[in-house]
């Protein structure tokens, strides 16, 4: 998945640029909140509008998250201690599962 992800972003990069060297002419923006227009070039009009709504579309993504990364911290969190309290179990001589005197397959 990382190398198709990766020539992916490699063959989008690549179109990106051509499409910047295509199209290097000057447009005017006005906004209404300002009085002044300003000079761009078309690529920018294009793809600066494509790049801010990806950026917040992951920070929306990251922000909505937030509390699956806070879960899995906490089960981690418990694993550790739980795989702990088994190698303590170890130790001290309990007997394993598979050193059981009689097995419940053994009843039927």
């Amino acid at each position: 998945m990382r190398i198709f992800s990766g020539v992916f972003g490699i063959v989008l990069l690549v179109l990106v640029m051509f499409f910047a060297m295509s199209n290097k002419q000057d447009v005017s923006v006005a906004l209404w909140f300002f009085d002044e227009t300003l000079l761009v070039p078309l690529y920018a009009v294009a793809l600066v509008p494509l790049f801010v709504g990806l950026f917040l579309g992951w920070l929306w993504a990251w922000i909505r998250a937030i509390p699956d990364r806070l879960y899995a911290r906490q089960i981690s969190k418990e694993l550790a201690a739980l795989n702990g309290r088994i190698g303590e179990l170890q130790k001290n001589g309990i007997p394993q599962a598979s050193q059981a005197k009689r097995s419940f397959w053994k009843w039927l």
